[in-house]
């Protein structure tokens, strides 16, 4: 493992500055997040826990070459001296620190420049003491620590590209020194070379930008188009629900007709038995006239006979004017039944009107020859066939309800898939947007750091000038300045170097979330084609 620090490998090995002055700690700068302190809600005491930490710090010591006491059962119970001497072997990666106070105290103040999130729930006491119930905190601080490395570790072992933002600006800076060095102080071409190389280096990338942007246009605008053709199919579904309810108003209709005609059948045979009664009753007075007749013929004319006679027809005036209101009546009542069986028959006719414009495949005819038989066609085979096709337009209209239902279902189901699909589409938008407002506002951060480099930069230079110009008093001094600068200059390379990581890994980021959104969109355009074909 690497060590990210300016001093000597060695760790026995400590240098003083050419100042004199030990190096404090504190100009140090962590890679740890700047976090507010807060109560550890981990778990540390949980026996998974604590033997992932353990496996951890054993790994980490082992591959190393810890020359201390190493094994699963001291990490378990450690004393203060191995403790100690874990602690100093893991920092040393990190700084080659000396140690001149009390250590515990070293250990806080360590823990608080590394800004670890639950340095306040360390003290010195625990440190002074490792007790059974102190060691999983304590542990668990340790493998933070570890992790912390390998993070770094990982974060510069992605910084090794050749044409990257990081090389090309070691080169500017290189090159400004030297031309610097060489009372040269005009940069104008250095930088306008860098700001090609910079824009060259994300041209692709912006390029890619507008393509996607281009294919989302053209897929919103197949969505949109398979969205108008959906509307025509819901004016379809209204045209066949209107269909619909033409067929069963007919059908309806039709029962109303058949209650009719079966009620006016009934009226029309009642009204020819009434009409056989009253033919009988006249057929009755016909034949006791024609027997009054002959036996009148028959009988011989006697004075007192006629005398008889005519008191019989004075009787028979009377009983005849008895009678004529009741022939009135009668007549009366038979004007009224055959006006009765007019209105029938016209009713009749009417019905058979409408009932031939309805079924003009059956035509049935009325003749009023004979009043017995009114159609010319047996009625009970007509009543068969019209029940025949009663059921098939029943059968007919239930196939088309659970044509009706599967439609409707499917259609439902096409609009969850759509709002399904809608849902998706709109997440991916947010998200991309989301992606490029972050990526904007760190490329702005990124150009600020740099012209806050530059200014450093210039300050840098000018303090270069000042230790040129004093450069004849002492050699140590011009070695000390020097000394100085280098490390002013490789700090703002690590901090543009991890500046171009963040950029990175955004870059990196916004590629997986265009790839993700592109596969999103071609599921989302299979669906629609499969949904288009299905619909033709």
């Amino acid at each position: 493992m690497k060590r990210y620090t300016m001093t000597p490998i060695s760790r026995k090995m400590q240098k003083l500055p050419v100042n004199g002055n030990k190096t404090p700690i504190k100009s140090r700068q962590s890679f740890a997040p700047d976090e507010n302190k807060k109560r550890d809600v981990r778990m540390v005491r949980d026996s998974n826990y604590k033997k992932s930490c353990i496996d951890n710090v054993y790994k980490f010591l082992s591959e190393n070459n810890f020359e201390g006491n190493l094994s699963q059962k001291v990490l378990q119970n450690p004393s203060n001296k191995d403790f100690q001497m874990i602690f100093k072997f893991i920092f040393s990666f990190i700084d080659d620190y000396e140690y001149m106070n009390k250590f515990e105290e070293d250990v806080i103040n360590i823990l608080k420049i590394l800004k670890y999130p639950y340095s306040s729930e360390i003290t010195k006491s625990q440190l002074t003491a490792i007790t059974p119930h102190i060691w999983p905190i304590v542990l668990s601080m340790l493998s933070w620590m570890i992790d912390l490395m390998l993070n770094i570790e990982n974060q510069f072992s992605n910084l090794s590209s050749e044409n990257s933002i990081d090389t090309f600006f070691n080169e500017f800076v290189s090159n400004a020194y030297l031309n610097y060095l060489q009372g040269n102080e005009d940069d104008e071409a250095l930088e306008e070379e860098f700001e090609t190389k910079v824009q060259a280096l994300y041209s692709d990338l912006f390029k890619d930008v507008d393509n996607r942007k281009a294919i989302l246009l053209k897929l919103e605008d197949e969505i949109s188009s398979l969205r108008s053709k959906l509307e025509g199919m819901e004016n379809l579904d209204e045209k066949k629900n209107d269909l619909l309810e033409d067929l069963n108003s007919l059908i309806s209709s039709q029962k109303q007709l058949e209650n009719k005609k079966s009620k006016y059948l009934n009226i029309i045979k009642k009204t020819q038995e009434d009409i056989e009664l009253v033919e009988k009753e006249v057929n009755l007075l016909k034949d006791q006239q024609n027997e009054i007749k002959q036996k009148i013929e028959l009988q011989k004319i006697n004075p007192e006979d006629v005398k008889i006679m005519n008191k019989e027809k004075v009787e028979l005036y009377k009983e005849l004017e008895k009678i004529t209101p009741e022939k009135e009546k009668f007549m009366v009542k038979n004007k009224e039944l055959e006006k009765k069986l007019s209105e029938v028959y016209e009713e009749v006719e009417r019905l058979n009107f409408d009932f031939n414009n309805l079924r003009p495949d059956v035509n049935i005819k009325m003749s009023r020859n004979d009043d017995k038989k009114f159609f010319n066609k047996d009625l009970e085979e007509i009543r068969r066939k019209l029940e025949n096709e009663h059921n098939t337009y029943i059968q007919r209209l239930e196939e088309l309800k659970i044509s009706k239902d599967t439609i409707i279902n499917i259609k439902e189901e096409k609009e969850t898939n759509l709002k399904d699909l809608e849902g998706k589409i709109e997440y991916s938008q947010g998200k991309l947007l989301t992606t490029g407002e972050i990526y904007l506002k760190k490329k702005k951060n990124t150009e600020d750091e740099q012209k806050k480099n530059k200014n450093q930069m210039e300050g840098l230079e000018r303090e270069l000038l000042q230790l040129n110009l004093e450069s004849n008093s002492s050699l140590i001094q011009s070695e000390q300045g020097l000394h100085k600068a280098k490390i002013g200059l490789d700090l703002i390379r690590n901090k543009c170097k991890q500046e171009k990581d963040v950029i990175k890994n955004l870059i990196y980021n916004f590629q997986n979330n265009m790839e993700s959104y592109k596969l999103t969109m071609k599921r989302l355009n299979d669906k629609l084609q499969s949904m288009k074909n299905q619909q033709e």
